[in-house]
């Protein structure tokens, strides 16, 4: 009996050493894939393991494939990755920071930012580059520093997390790829070389008229300070960007960009200005910008600016500028189908357009924001109340002309003012509400919505401005259902005005909550086809992006019950012609 024991006990000891020694090394989270480690000692002419590991992450890059996983060991590497093989859903190829150990690609001995002047290297050359054609791949845990740029990501379905970016000359994190993910990184100093470039961006780069703007990105709990000549975190030419718990600040141009952009959620982000800002440029300090610069590319619409919190601790003015600024050409550019609500603003100015009437604001909402001002200047600057409804917000003077609205409350808001205000000092606190102040619970409910995100509020009664402490707004992601209706049919120049039916080619105007589109009928089957404004400046979007459905001439029953498809038989009656359907946006 004590034979036996002795021998099981002896097995348990056997066991124990095994279970940790397998502990010891990470491993890949997929069964099927493989795991590989880099080290700073190791040989490319390895095998590969935590034991004979290889010497670079480029001979990692080029091995992997889906379902692979490299650690790299922490100390100094000096060279540029390229990923171009991808991975899957289930399977995703992932390059991460050893535990508890940092990587570093320092490019102090590659020439470093004296490429870029010298022109010893290829411009804009990133440490680390995911190709157009390679999807589904994470990088995490290094530092990156003293080079051109940081990462550029450009296939889909990347995560990008966990990664320290300074000294920079272009962008930090570039990322243009459906579906990807950018997560509590920490980017500072970077567009040292001019105003071209970011601390974080959302971009779509690839310029095809077929798929003109990335979808669903997502930046989050990230941390941009001191980009030189740019945006700290911008999203551009993009569709249904998430922007949420991010912290901005002394950025050298926009802390907050969002341009020729529709349907982003922009929500519970920290945004200021201190004294050290370090912007060589002599711009006026934006916490946030919305605007467009493209001439031929979508104009923005349906965008939601939701409980952040934005200050201003220099000596000069700081603003959210609303259109008030656009580039020269953009015509039709506005607040569209926008909403700014709950968000705290201090020593902020609230500037909207459109910009030398170039657009009309419409269908736009301003709602149960604290405008705070301690310092004399302006709360506002509201050139027309057109398109824009003001409601609950909260003045700590009287609010401009064309500003005021419903429910709106005049006096000190009451903040709680807790904590400094340097650089990465500031907190949530500083914009608590104290137990006295009048915009408590006087909020009015909040629905917001676009194409993308339907938000709505978890808390009743609403307060007015933000809240520090979490995020009491739920919002969804499934398609939305919005109503249409095409007014009129246009004239026909082959029977003169108000007659005929559509015919291949026509397009006519609908009038579309968040945004109107147009819709044209196809030569062969008159099916629906979405533009975004007007098809001859702008490009098309894919046919099957929205499904049509419902479709009642002159308030008459139902035609087409179902989609697209449908319509090959939809013959119009002569002269003026109401026509009202539904459409979906497909996710």
């Amino acid at each position: 009996m004590n034979k036996i024991k002795t021998r099981r006990l002896a097995l348990a000891a056997v066991l124990r050493i095994v279970l940790a020694a397998l502990l010891s090394a990470p491993v890949a989270t997929q069964a099927e894939g493989r795991t590989y480690y880099v080290a700073t000692n190791g040989n490319d002419q390895a095998m590969g393991t935590i034991d004979s590991p290889w010497l670079t992450l480029r001979k990692a890059a080029k091995t992997m494939t889906a379902g692979d996983t490299t650690y790299v060991r922490g100390g100094t590497y000096c060279e540029f990755v390229r990923f171009t093989a991808s991975g899957t859903s289930n399977q995703p190829i992932q390059m991460l920071a050893y535990p508890n150990e940092v990587p570093i690609l320092d490019g102090t001995s590659l020439g470093g930012c004296v490429n870029l002047a010298t022109n010893k290297s290829p411009k804009f050359q990133a440490f680390m580059t995911i190709t157009p054609s390679a999807h589904y791949l994470t990088l995490s845990g290094f530092t990156l520093c003293n080079g051109l740029q940081g990462i550029a990501s450009h296939g889909s379905n990347a995560v990008i997390r966990n990664m320290t970016i300074s000294n920079i000359w272009q962008h930090g994190i570039l990322v243009g790829g459906d579906n990807s993910l950018v997560e509590n990184n920490f980017v500072t100093k970077a567009s040292l070389a001019n105003n071209l470039a970011v601390g974080i961006v959302a971009a779509n780069l690839n310029f095809d008229p077929e798929h003109p703007l990335a979808r669903h990105i997502i930046i989050r709990g990230n941390t941009a300070s001191y980009i030189g000549f740019g945006e700290g975190i911008l999203t551009w030419m993009t569709d249904g960007t998430l922007i949420e718990s991010n912290v901005v600040y002394d950025c050298g141009a926009e802390n907050i960009y969002i341009s020729d952009a529709r349907n982003t959620l922009c929500q519970y982000n920290l945004s200021y200005f201190t004294p050290k800002t370090i912007s060589k440029n002599n711009f006026e300090r934006q916490v946030l910008r919305l605007s467009d610069e493209e001439v031929t590319w979508p104009r923005s619409s349906g965008n939601l600016v939701i409980n952040n919190l934005f200050f201003n601790g220099t000596h000069t003015n700081a603003f959210l500028d609303a259109f008030n600024w656009t580039r020269h050409g953009t015509e039709g550019t506005a607040l569209f189908g926008d909403v700014i609500a709950n968000n705290t603003f201090v020593n902020v100015e609230l500037d909207t357009g459109p910009r030398l009437k170039r657009g009309q604001n419409a269908g736009s909402l301003i709602q149960n924001n604290i405008f705070y001002r301690n310092d004399g200047r302006p709360l506002a600057k509201i050139p027309s109340q057109a398109g824009l409804t003001f409601s609950h917000n909260l003045w700590s003077s009287a609010p401009p002309e064309n500003a005021g609205g419903t429910g709106d409350i005049i006096g000190n808001p009451q903040l709680a003012c807790r904590g400094n205000t340097g650089p990465g000092e500031l907190t949530r606190d500083y914009f608590a509400l104290r137990p006295d102040s009048p915009a408590i619970g006087k909020g009015a409910a909040l629905y917001a919505v676009n194409a993308e995100y339907r938000v709505t509020s978890e808390m009743t009664p609403l307060n007015i401005g933000a809240y520090p402490a979490g995020n009491p707004f739920r919002h969804a992601t499934n398609a939305v259902t919005y109503p249409l209706t095409i007014l009129s049919h246009p004239e026909d120049a082959t029977t003169g005005a108000g007659g005929g039916n559509y015919v291949a080619g026509e397009t006519v105007a609908i009038n579309a909550v968040p945004y109107p589109v147009n819709v044209a009928f196809s030569k062969a089957a008159r099916t629906a086809i979405y533009y975004d404004l007007d098809p001859k400046t702008h490009p098309k979007l894919p046919a099957n992006d929205l499904v049509f459905q419902n479709w009642v001439i002159n308030s008459g029953k139902p035609i087409i019950a179902d989609t697209n498809a449908a319509i090959t038989a939809l013959t119009m009656p002569a002269g003026p012609v109401s026509i009202t359907a539904n459409f979906t946006r497909k996710k």
